[in-house]
């Protein structure tokens, strides 16, 4: 297939751990086209590849339906899974969202971030495009569905919302004792686990890497520090958390200064709470970034160790079941690449490519390939 000249779109999207803020209002924009390139071989079977803009952060399927999100250049946008085209986009605010902002729930795409006037989480329909805000929602740093709702963190205090999402109307605000502010990650053994509590507040003296398990009506039933209670176990952030089953899998990275702490992953028995496998895997590229843990939707579990591949894991031993090779562009050293995304849609998965780690300054553009699954 041969390359296409995409049709540029100015649209300048998440919270992001290099990139700064700045709140501006949503628009729609137009239509933007780009084609399916081939991008070369990766164990045999066929890659191709769709261009996108500066950040992409984000991929998930809706319906069958494909979106995209791209933290720098505040985008989001519905591709053709054929032909890559741009059917559909709108404007947030640059870096207003950021990894994990896209969320396919009860058959709508849930936005969440720094969405400037829109506050805290949208609510995209896949068939029509429509628009509608959740009011009443302070700046949302994590958002996941269970038990047929829509529950949102803030770190704007100790406080869980839980939103209906056949009228994307907050039904309640529940408050969490214990710290000052939660993160939800992920959802396992019928409730809410968050990681990262009080992320980035070590003054405070609460440990940032710590992971709790929350029922629906906002009761702690478990608090853990997986990863240790000395100086780095108990302050240095968790990177990511992932759930399959009754498998929630963590990852640290590496603490640059202190050649005793590598990079660590581990899984948490969701029902027990105890921690059943530890390993340290080897790095590459921007050590802040690696190792990351993410599912697709299809009920597996991918792990990202390098830019330059991912690799689905069995969640209960950690065994590598298959290696997705990335092309990367040479012009990039694998250390100036942020970590991917991977979404399952109909036999294919789609993964997202970010290069430049440099903040919003950087004008490295991404790129989104499709392998068969």
């Amino acid at each position: 297939m041969s390359a296409f000249n995409p049709v540029a779109v100015l649209v300048t999207l998440s919270r992001s751990i290099a990139d700064g803020k700045g709140p501006r209002l949503l628009s729609l924009v137009v239509v933007s086209a780009v084609a399916l390139v081939a991008a070369g071989g990766a164990s045999g079977r066929d890659v191709a590849s769709v261009a996108l803009q500066r950040g992409p952060c984000c991929v998930t399927v809706v319906d069958g339906t494909l979106w995209i999100g791209e933290h720098r250049s505040g985008r989001i946008a519905e591709l053709d899974p054929h032909s890559g085209t741009v059917l559909w986009s709108m404007t947030v605010p640059n870096q207003a969202i950021d990894y994990g902002s896209l969320v396919s729930a009860y058959g709508a795409l849930w936005v969440y971030g720094r969405l400037g006037a829109a506050r805290g989480v949208m609510r995209i329909d896949p068939k029509t495009h429509a628009v509608l805000h959740v009011a009443g929602l302070p700046v949302v740093r994590g958002l996941v569905s269970l038990d047929g709702k829509l529950w949102a963190s803030t770190d704007s205090g100790p406080f869980i919302y839980r939103i209906d999402p056949s009228s994307a109307r907050v039904e309640a605000r529940l408050k969490v004792r214990g710290h000052d502010s939660y993160t939800l990650g992920t959802t396992a053994d019928g409730a809410l686990w968050c990681a990262g509590v009080n992320a980035g507040q070590t003054t405070t003296g609460q440990p940032n890497s710590i992971t709790v398990k929350i029922n629906p009506s906002g009761r702690i039933l478990k608090s853990l520090q997986p990863f240790g209670r000395g100086i780095y176990g108990a302050l240095a952030g968790i990177q990511s958390i992932a759930a399959v089953g009754d498998a929630i899998w963590e990852t640290q990275a590496d603490d640059g200064a202190n050649s005793a702490t590598p990079a660590t992953m581990l899984r948490i028995d969701a029902k027990t709470g105890r921690v059943t496998l530890r390993k340290r895997p080897k790095i590459q590229g921007y050590s802040g970034a690696f190792p990351e843990v993410m599912t697709a939707g299809d009920g597996t579990l991918w792990l990202q160790t390098g830019p330059s591949a991912i690799k689905r894991i069995d969640p209960t031993t950690g065994k590598v079941l298959r290696t997705i090779p990335i092309p990367l562009d040479v012009r990039h050293p694998h250390n100036d690449y942020w970590w991917s995304q991977i979404a399952a849609d109909h036999g294919v998965y789609w993964i997202t490519v970010w290069p430049g780690v440099h903040g919003p300054s950087d004008k490295s553009t991404g790129k989104l390939i499709r392998i068969p699954s």
